[in-house]
């Protein structure tokens, strides 16, 4: 969601154009915190100053297919072509690691399973509560430090994605067309969640107006998207996109570069 984190940025206080995609209060609160805490004025100004060195083109991650309003947006915004250069999903080679989860996962009902990663925002004894393991027993499969990410979201057998909703994460998902229970911890990842909800991909996990997570609405969520009936729309959905998302930058460079040349 590029488009919006420029926006955010270069026009303070005015109301975003596309009112599906926004911070709750509390989430902005926490995004001008961490920005504050976080960075210095010099990598403040790292991504605008990449976008002017540009020519004419900035080049993004994603799909113009599903995200076409908002990069015309941004490009508007910037004065400048954005051009989306697809999921980028690169699937590595098998390892001794690969090989035990596949065979755990081997075991599961087709698409039975839920694969929940927050990548690199929590440690592991930060997050799980006081005996989990102990009462997962060999109902799941918990690993300590990186975990084949393509590989498990390219299995038969998951079911849904429980995600903080990183990009990197989202386009993956879609890629394989796995729905996603979005779970959204700060940075542009609340807006990334309202737009999986918008476009149908996953359903959010809404927070209490303090920003609590509570474990009921998380459960409903779980339910919803991987099992209920309720949630056969986002899993129709999710298979849906990961045929509409495919690589479409070499047909738009092509145009892009051509009018260049001839202008």
């Amino acid at each position: 969601m590029t488009s919006f984190i420029f926006y955010y940025f270069k026009k303070p206080g005015v109301e975003f154009p596309f009112p599906e995609i926004y911070f709750r209060d509390y989430e902005s609160k926490l995004l001008d915190k961490l920005l504050s805490c976080a960075l210095n004025p010099e990598e403040k100004d790292r991504a605008s100053e990449g976008v002017a060195r540009s020519y004419k083109i900035v080049l993004i991650k994603g799909s113009r297919k599903i995200e076409g309003k908002y990069i015309d947006y941004v490009s508007e915004l910037i004065g400048k072509k954005f051009v989306s250069v697809g999921s980028l999903v690169q699937e590595l080679g098998p390892n001794d690691e690969d090989f035990k989860i596949t065979e755990w996962l081997n075991k599961k009902e087709k698409k039975s399973t839920v694969f929940v990663s927050f990548g690199e925002e929590r440690k592991l004894e930060e997050t799980l509560p006081k005996g989990f393991l102990e009462r997962v027993g060999e109902r799941g499969l918990v690993m300590e430090g990186w975990a084949p990410q393509l590989k498990i979201l390219g299995h038969d057998n998951i079911g849904g994605f429980l995600s903080h909703c990183g990009w990197n994460s989202v386009l993956e998902s879609m890629h394989f067309g796995i729905p996603i229970i979005a779970v959204p911890m700060h940075l542009d990842q609340p807006i990334i969640a309202r737009f999986v909800e918008d476009i149908g991909v996953g359903v959010e996990v809404v927070r209490d107006s303090k920003g609590q997570l509570h474990k009921e609405r998380l459960a409903e969520v779980i339910k919803q998207v991987v099992i209920e009936k309720s949630g056969e729309f986002v899993r129709i959905k999710a298979v849906e996109m990961k045929v509409k998302i495919s690589d479409e930058v070499v047909a738009e460079l092509v145009e892009v570069c051509t009018s260049s040349s001839s202008s």
